[in-house]
């Protein structure tokens, strides 16, 4: 019974991870298009530079939460 209560806490790990994953998505995407239009605007890049490191960030932390979801279903 202890393993389906951490599993439920771990799916509930994988799913806010999974929101803030979309989050950032949307947000370069919008910060994509701005530089598009104005390329000399090194902020908004920077800006792309950051998100793409926290989409990084998320996407490690989503394979980890994914192999302890699968040992606790074991």
């Amino acid at each position: 019974m202890k393993n389906y209560y951490n599993l439920v806490e771990v799916t509930k790990l994988i799913n806010e991870n999974l929101n803030t994953i979309n989050k950032i998505n949307k947000e370069k995407e919008a910060l994509i298009e701005i530089y598009n239009k104005d390329r000399t605007n090194l902020n908004t890049l920077k800006k792309i530079e950051e998100l793409t490191e926290k989409y990084k960030l998320c996407l490690n932390e989503a394979k980890e939460l994914n192999a302890i979801s699968k040992k606790l279903k074991k």
